[in-house]
């Protein structure tokens, strides 16, 4: 584990630190240490509101050379947004005082890698697709330790916004989504449902690569939402069993004529033959879901 000193040094954490900088975090998110204000009309609706320290919490000036992008610490502390600076001696460095925090990633900033994924230890919204994309685009979400996480589609503008629809993970598990052609954003909640923990740790979007998305072939289950793709010029008859057969699901087929996506299973059927046609990806929403193909 790591931490930073102004000018981007890098020191060793103990776990007392790491479990101190965790406790120091649970405060701000608790709104403890720090105060947020609303953004002006004018703002960005996809910019975090700027944290406004509390008397004897120091903040970091803006050219003090702290590195604000992909920092490489192991529990990707980077992608929690700056509530506040906190400095204490550090025995691995002679006693001298250290500032440890992390920075406000924004709207479209990058955690890892080119412009393919997303992570962060804090609610927030972001910006999936580039101007003049307009396919529809299949993704991955991975959940928080010991938290609840709400994911929703967005179509945001400078002046408007529409919800789309959404899917709720708890734990750890994974979630494929596909983004339809016309949403841009994602927004995620994080919190921990009745109970006042939040959980440990980060969670994380990517981008996939068309190739990443499971071919749909012979007989498959999983949990969803999950997403599978149908080859180009192919024809498919998809056999499914809802939820083991005790309440209906939803598939959704995106391609190239219907990008915002097309739902194709009949309400109230926990067992259906559906037909789809590739290129494109089928989304499949169900707590559990199972088909055979011909």
């Amino acid at each position: 584990m790591s931490c930073w000193r102004v000018g981007g040094e890098v020191a060793e954490w103990s776990v007392g630190d790491y479990l101190l900088a965790h406790a120091l975090d649970q405060l701000a998110q608790a709104n403890w240490m720090f105060a947020t204000v609303n953004q002006d009309e004018d703002a960005d609706p996809l910019d975090p509101p700027q944290p406004v320290p509390r008397p004897g919490v120091a903040s970091l000036p803006e050219d003090a050379g702290v590195v604000r992008h992909a920092i490489p610490a192991a529990p990707r502390l980077a992608a929690v947004q700056l509530a506040a600076f906190f400095s204490w001696p550090s025995r691995r460095d002679g006693g001298r005082a250290m500032i440890c925090g992390t920075v406000w990633i924004r709207r479209g900033s990058l955690v890892n890698g080119p412009e393919q994924q997303w992570s962060s230890w804090r609610s927030r919204e972001i910006l999936i697709r580039a101007d003049g994309d307009s396919a529809p685009i299949p993704l991955e979400i991975r959940g928080v330790f010991g938290a609840q996480l709400d994911a929703h589609i967005m179509q945001r503008t400078a002046t408007t916004q529409k919800a789309g629809y959404g899917s709720t993970m708890w734990g750890r598990s994974r979630q494929r989504i596909v983004l339809p052609s016309d949403f841009n954003s994602l927004r995620l909640f994080r919190h921990g449902g009745k109970a006042t923990f939040t959980g440990v740790g980060g969670w994380k979007v990517r981008r996939l690569a068309e190739e990443e998305v499971e071919l749909v072939t012979g007989e498959m289950s999983g949990e969803g939402p999950w997403v599978l793709r149908v080859a180009d010029g192919v024809k498919k008859w998809l056999r499914i069993t809802w939820n083991k057969g005790q309440y209906a699901g939803v598939l959704t087929h995106f391609g190239p004529a219907f990008g915002a996506g097309k739902e194709l299973s009949a309400p109230n059927h926990t067992h259906e033959t559906i037909s789809v046609t590739g290129p494109g990806f089928v989304l499949l929403n169900a707590q559990h879901w199972s088909l055979t193909t011909d």
